[in-house]
Formats: structure tokens, C-alpha cells, sequence
């Protein structure tokens, strides 16, 4: 008996190819919620005492390849399932087996839901299946983690869903968020934003101006000016290069780790490097979080960080979690 990942009613859930291998400007291979949409399938199967196989298709998940391994997990080409004897997991089967205990007959799943997370049915939940997200070669993970453990996450983003038109007026770019930045680097953000034109109506995420990042950066290296930073972002390093130059000891990028995925023969994809960055910011002792994320979600549940938010915390709040741990 099968539980599968599939998007036979567009549900959404699949992610169109050209985006997952890179091929798209919009640096979105919808990483996170492939990884929160396959734990709820775990949690599915574990609350049926694993009876089930747990199937995901592999063009929708190439990091399995070479990258990572989801545990308890058959890969397959998911176009040569006939699913004439399948039936949907929907929207109110998934709550009712969450909240109700309701079981499954000794039938073939697939998924039709739209929920994006565990948290979306159930804050809290005790039995989650992140922690064991690792690069499958243990001498990565270690190397990674002995940089990364004590510094603190700052979930940035900046690319797809992010708005950057002035309050009010749909289509004219708040030049002033971007004081400071170098100006070429500018142009190739606004050049890659407007390819994405279309869908500006449905971004729903504020920028935040580099400043207000600095404000709680130095606040933290007051306390402790030995602090490390780990910077995950939906964009090309090279837009941080202000970020290093300030600050030239406490920032670490994902490209600070490549040469060590090329040294393992690791191609680095953008789903590769995506993957990267998840993980470096999963290990983070905490992490500022951008609000109504679930990348930041994923992070901050992965170890069971608490997570502050930039503008909705207090700085008093901000040093407390980030500084007593060290």
C-alpha cells in the first residue's frame, strides 16, 4: 500500500521542472514545501504504524539523487503509476486523521490537499520528521556543522513574492529601499523582478531594508563582537557583499561551503545550493525569521529554536534568545 506524492487535481503541489532545475530566474525550487508536504505524508504513515510506503517522484525531487536522502522513502517516476485505483487524501481527510485519529482503509493514497504544513493543522505537533535532514556524506554535515552550530540564522528574503513598489502605487519601484546597494546590482534585481511582472498582484512579503538587518547585528555584536551570522537568502551571494564588507568576521554565506560540496562531486545546482542553505540555517543556534514563512518555519522547528521576528520583537526579547545560549 502506497502513500504518493502526486498533483493529479493541480493541486499545487508539484512544482513546474524548469523552476526546480534552475532554469527560471525566479531562484524558487520550492524546496521547503516538498520537504513539509513529504513529512506530512510521514506522519500519515507513522500514525498508521508505518504500514504505508511513503512515495515521492524523483524529476520533482533531484536533491535525492546526489545530494540528500528522505528516510523511509521510495523514489520513482511518478508518471508510470496508474492511479485508477487510488484514492485522494483531501483537505478534510488529512484533519480528520491529524485531529480525530480517523484511519485509512488498506488502500492506495495520493495527495489533494492544499495544506503546506503540519503547523497549518496542528501547532506544536510532537512527532515531526525534519531532524534527520543531512547531507548523505556524514563528513559534509560535520564540517558544516562545526562552523554553524554557534552562529545565529537571519532568514532574508528578497526574490519572488517580495514586494518592492512604493505603498499604494502597484507598479513604481521604492527606490529608497535599496540605499546603498551597489548600483549594477540593483539594476540586475530590478531586471530579474520585472520579468516576474505578472505576478507582483500576489507578492505578499515586505522588503526589508538592509539597515534594519545592521540595527540588530550591531545590537548583538555589542553584547558579544565575536557573534557569526549565517545569512540565507533567495538570492545570489554577491548582493551581500555590503553585508561582509561591514561586517568582515561575523558573516557566513552559503558560498562559503561550495568548495567542500564540489570536493565531494556534489554538482552545484540551484536545488543543490538550495538545499545548502536550508540546511546550514536548520542548525543555526537561533534564527530571525521572516514572518509567514515556511523556510523560516522548516528552520526554526528543525531543532526546536524558539525564533524572533526583525520588527515584531523587542530588541530586549532579540538579545535574550540570541545571546543567552552562548
Amino acid at each position: 500500500m502506497k502513500l504518493v506524492i502526486a498533483d493529479l487535481n493541480n493541486r499545487g503541489i508539484y512544482r513546474p521542472l524548469d523552476e526546480i532545475y534552475g532554469n527560471y530566474d525566479t531562484n524558487d525550487t520550492g524546496l521547503c514545501n516538498r520537504i513539509l508536504c513529504w513529512e506530512i505524508l510521514q506522519i500519515i504513515n507513522h500514525l498508521h504504524d508505518n504500514k504505508f510506503k511513503v512515495v515521492i517522484d524523483d524529476q520533482q525531487n533531484p536533491e535525492v539523487h546526489n545530494c540528500f536522502t528522505f528516510e523511509n522513502t521510495t523514489v520513482t517516476d511518478a508518471r508510470n503509476i496508474d492511479f485508477d485505483d487510488y484514492l485522494p487524501i483531501t483537505n478534510e481527510l488529512l484533519k480528520d486523521i491529524i485531529n480525530k485519529g480517523k484511519k485509512l482503509d488498506n488502500k492506495n493514497y495520493y495527495t489533494d490537499f492544499t495544506v503546506r504544513q503540519i503547523n497549518d493543522i496542528s501547532k506544536n505537533y510532537k512527532t515531526r520528521f525534519l531532524k534527520n535532514l543531512r547531507f548523505r556524506h556524514d563528513d559534509i554535515n560535520k564540517d558544516i556543522l562545526s562552523e554553524i552550530q554557534t552562529s545565529i540564522g537571519i532568514h532574508v528574503r528578497r526574490g519572488r513574492g517580495v514586494k518592492i513598489t512604493k505603498q499604494g502605487e502597484d507598479n513604481i519601484i521604492d527606490l529608497s529601499l535599496f540605499d546603498g546597494w551597489n548600483h549594477d546590482l540593483l539594476a540586475d534585481y530590478v531586471k530579474t523582478k520585472v520579468k516576474d511582472l505578472p505576478a507582483w498582484k500576489f507578492y505578499q512579503f515586505d522588503f526589508v531594508k538592509d539597515e534594519e538587518y545592521f540595527e540588530k547585528i550591531d545590537i548583538i555584536l555589542e553584547k558579544n563582537p565575536q557573534q557569526k551570522f549565517y545569512i540565507s537568502h533567495d538570492l545570489k551571494d554577491e548582493y551581500f557583499e555590503r553585508w561582509v564588507e561591514r561586517y568582515p568576521k561575523n558573516i557566513i554565506l552559503k558560498g562559503n561551503f561550495y568548495d567542500l560540496i564540489k570536493a565531494w562531486e556534489i554538482p552545484l545546482e540551484l536545488h543543490t545550493k538550495n538545499f545548502l542553505d536550508l540546511y546550514c540555517l536548520c542548525n543555526t543556534m537561533e534564527i530571525i525569521k521572516t514572518p509567514y514563512s515556511t523556510w523560516s518555519d522548516l528552520a526554526t522547528d528543525y531543532n526546536k529554536k524558539k525564533g524572533v521576528y526583525l520588527k515584531w520583537d523587542s530588541d530586549k526579547k532579540i538579545l535574550d534568545k540570541c545571546i543567552k545560549k552562548i
